[in-house]
């Protein structure tokens, strides 16, 4: 059986946006040099959010056309976890444009 590459890094973007949440402690508690970076490397990793959406779409649309490969559980896995981190991404931006303004 063939797997998806696609799949695969549907699942890796996911993946890297889970581990993206880890940095939010730092980024919300301090107003240091570390929080910076943390800071920069929590908008670097939000992008890795709407292209586990995009990539999870196109496996959905290569494994339907070809049906003896594997990997439809990591493309699902990872646009789910694309689209949790979309919304989230969206409360955030809008959290912090409403900070700025007010």
């Amino acid at each position: 059986m063939a797997r998806s590459g696609l799949a695969s890094a549907a699942g890796f973007a996911g993946l890297v946006f889970l581990f993206r949440c880890s940095f939010d402690a730092f980024v919300f508690n301090t107003t240091s040099l570390p929080a910076a970076a943390a800071a920069l490397l929590v908008l670097a990793w939000s992008l890795s959010a709407p292209a586990a959406v995009a990539l999870g779409l196109a496996a959905a649309r290569e494994l339907d056309r070809s049906p003896g490969m594997e990997g439809k559980l990591r493309a699902l896995a990872g646009f789910t976890v694309g689209v949790v981190g979309v919304v989230k991404l969206f409360a955030e931006v809008d959290y912090w444009l409403v900070k700025l303004v007010w």
